[in-house]
């Protein structure tokens, strides 16, 4: 291997760790969040504080959204990990180009690095796109806040709200003890992968190639 390609193998691993790099901050980040939050919804319940705009409660819905939402980027930067080593040898404004052409696009991104996917990921995968393309980023019931916080502790009214249905099924996802876990174990399967790509010999194989 010349010198100038061993320079570029180099580079190309330096530009994944940084991808890595984030993407573990990110998920550090988000599973102490989730932790912080069990403490918090349970001194929230404990102490029989019902009104639902409290700084206690808004406290507990902004740990368990903001989890979520850094659990799906931290997702997104190990999967980018391994789209720099699917592109090496390009140039820079390629790899940027094809960054903004995956996006979010969880499943694009798991399949173009060749992701060893197992039974729900693509389900889970494409719930962690809209943590951080929609419910986990942005208010899910603007339209009817002041409605909710009017019948906030009335459950007969609180049933009958048009997207009572949906903002059941989106608070499943950032409450529920069984999700969490599981999303994360999808990120920590992205980790290990990320990881792998970074340590084998698939940089050095490709760079003998060029």
């Amino acid at each position: 291997m010349s010198n100038a390609q061993e320079l570029r193998l180099q580079n190309a691993i330096k530009i994944a760790q940084v991808w890595y790099i984030e993407g573990r901050q990110l998920y550090l980040t988000a599973t102490f969040m989730r932790e912080q939050w069990k403490i918090l919804h349970e001194a929230t319940r404990k102490n029989k504080i019902l009104e639902l705009d409290s700084p206690q409660w808004l406290k507990v819905f902004g740990f368990a959204r903001s989890a979520s939402l850094l659990l799906g980027y931290s997702v997104e930067m190990f999967l980018k990990s391994g789209l720099v080593w699917n592109h090496y040898g390009c140039t820079p404004d390629t790899l940027d180009k094809n960054n903004k052409k995956f996006s979010h696009d969880y499943i694009k991104l798991a399949k173009g690095i060749g992701f060893p996917k197992k039974g729900n990921d693509d389900k889970n995968f494409a719930l962690l796109r809209r943590f951080v393309t929609d419910i986990a980023r942005y208010p899910y019931m603007k339209s009817n806040y002041e409605d909710f916080k009017g019948i906030s502790n009335n459950a007969d009214k609180l049933k009958k709200m048009p997207n009572y249905e949906e903002l059941k099924k989106i608070s499943s996802y950032f409450y529920g003890e069984e999700k969490f876990p599981e999303l994360c174990n999808l990120a920590e399967r992205c980790e290990a992968y990320a990881v792998h790509l970074i340590n084998s010999n698939v940089y050095r194989k490709k760079a003998g190639q060029t």
